[in-house]
């Protein structure tokens, strides 16, 4: 599946590493869910920048399901607006 995700930092969060990714808000996924991804791109992402990525659901048998992002998936960079555009047009394919 596809979906926009935001880089932003997670002050007080459980992880030690503070450069997080998170669903873009409007989506299937709210902005709480936690999403796993590699480091190194994470890192190599400005705070606040949206990209479209391919994400699939993982269910573990203990804790909470979360959204992982493979390390070969291509992170593409879009704008506020033409996320905002994706969401919209996603919504209107799924009414």
């Amino acid at each position: 599946m596809e979906l926009i995700v935001e880089i932003f930092y997670d002050v007080g969060g459980r992880s030690s590493h503070k450069k997080r990714v998170r669903p873009f808000p409007g989506q299937t996924y709210s902005p709480s869910y936690r999403v796993w991804c590699s480091k190194a791109l994470r890192e190599s992402k400005g705070i606040g920048s949206l990209h479209m990525v391919r994400v699939s659901l993982v269910h573990q048998p203990q804790g909470d399901p979360y959204l992982r992002i493979g390390v070969d998936e291509p992170w593409i960079a879009v704008s506020e607006n033409d996320a905002r555009q994706f969401i919209v047009a996603r919504k209107k394919c799924n009414a």
